[in-house]
Order: C-alpha cells, then structure tokens, then sequence
C-alpha cells in the first residue's frame, strides 16, 4: 500500500477504505461542488473580478478533488477542462443584466488556466512537505 495515496496522491495500488480519507474526499467534492453551484447563481450580482477569481478558486477545488483519483498533472489539466467548459456553459445560458457577457469569456477561461497553474503549484509543494513528514 501506499502512503502517498494518504496524503493525496494518487496510489499504484487500491488502499482499504477508511472513514478519515473518505470524509476528506467527499468534503474536497463538496467544496468543488458548491462553487460551481454558486457561480451561476451569484453570476449576474457579481462585479467582474469577483467572477474572474470564482473560475480560478473552481479550478482550483476541481484539481484538488480530482487528485484524490488522478495524478497531479491530468487532475490539473482535467480541472481546467471541466472549468473552462463551465465558463463556455454560464455564459450562455445566464444572461447578465439584460447584455451578453461572452466578451469576458477569453478572461474566464484565463483565471480557470491560472486556478488550475497554482493548484499544481500549491498541491505539488503539500505533497512535498507531506512527503518529508512520512
């Protein structure tokens, strides 16, 4: 078994189940979760930054919650796959106030590539110092 798979990563093999690493996915889960319920939700009341940094912070929790089950580097990618294919999605279908904002959709996709960047950087340094630890 291995001990990486505990902190994160991606295992060579399957590891028995225990309560602890599952509630610790399902809460990684729920957090991507949440957020993408949240941004369209709260699209039209949010000034642009805010909406440039809610991609990048979903991004960000989809790497975080696909690393439970891939290595780094596809979860990463994967992450910005999912976010970038979300932003296409709300900016179609929500309509902020009364004017299209496919204009910024060039920035949404930007901020989900730079949420996806730090959290291969960020989760890359946590397994390293985990890593240390062990």
């Amino acid at each position: 078994m291995s001990d990486a798979r505990d902190i994160g990563r991606h295992g060579d093999g399957p590891s028995p189940p225990r309560t602890g690493r599952a509630f610790v996915v399902a809460a990684r889960w729920l957090l991507a979760a949440a957020c993408a319920a949240a941004i369209p939700l709260a699209f039209g009341a949010l000034a642009l930054p805010a909406r440039l940094g809610a991609f990048a912070a979903l991004s960000f929790l989809l790497a975080n919650a696909l690393w439970q089950h891939l290595p780094l580097a596809p979860a990463c990618l994967a992450a910005f796959a999912a976010s970038a294919l979300f932003a296409v999605v709300v900016v179609a279908l929500v309509d902020v106030g009364g004017a299209s904002d496919a204009g910024n959709l060039i920035f949404y996709l930007c901020f989900a590539a730079l949420g996806a960047a730090l959290a291969r950087l960020a989760l890359k340094a946590i397994d390293r110092t985990a890593r240390r630890r062990l």
